[in-house]
Order: structure tokens, then C-alpha cells, then sequence
């Protein structure tokens, strides 16, 4: 059985207008750029502490986490 990826392209979009980077966005949440990285490429998951810290760092309602987290890739 093959592993569900998400779109994550939203929550890049997000990251850049509100971080500027993915490395400052990093820095924000306690993790390694390359720990980042990882998790927007569908590498590494999320854990629920990470996405409810990164929608406070981006201004997103945590009501919003599925749009940003787990939007199916067509």
C-alpha cells in the first residue's frame, strides 16, 4: 500500500508570506530547516504540537489545518 501525499503548497505560500523562508519559519518552530524540508516534501509527518504551532506562527485558525496540512495531491 503506497503512503498518502499532501499538497503542501499552501502552507509554502503561507510560510513565505508570513516567515520569508523556510529557514526562518524553522527557526520558529524549534526545528532544523532540513527537518522542515522534509515535512513539506511528505518525507516526515507532522505532529499535532508542530501543525498547531506553525498555524499560531501563521496566523492560520487551527480550524484551517486540513486546507493546509492535508489537501490530497491530484
Amino acid at each position: 500500500m503506497s503512503k498518502t501525499v499532501f499538497d503542501q503548497s499552501k502552507l509554502r505560500g503561507k510560510i513565505v508570506e508570513k516567515c520569508g523562508s523556510i529557514d526562518q519559519f524553522a527557526a520558529k518552530l524549534s526545528i532544523t530547516p532540513t527537518t522542515a524540508g522534509r515535512k513539506l516534501s511528505g518525507k516526515s509527518e507532522w505532529t499535532q504540537d508542530q501543525m498547531i504551532k506553525a498555524c499560531a506562527v501563521l496566523d492560520i485558525p487551527t480550524t484551517d489545518i486540513p486546507a493546509y496540512f492535508f489537501a490530497r495531491q491530484v
